[in-house]
């Protein structure tokens, strides 16, 4: 399970199936590119040090 690492994601696909376990992972991913997009100002065009 990528993200989730394999302890969690197959205690997450034992308790619920793994479609469930399957779209927590796409919601971490998702909420990784939201955070991204959002919260890490932008550098284009500052200078590098």
């Amino acid at each position: 399970m990528g993200g989730l690492g394999p302890v969690a994601g197959g205690a997450l696909t034992a308790r619920y199936s793994f479609p469930s376990a399957l779209a927590l992972l796409a919601s971490i991913y998702l909420l990784d590119v939201l955070a991204m997009l959002f919260l890490i100002p932008e550098k284009r065009g500052a200078e590098l040090a």
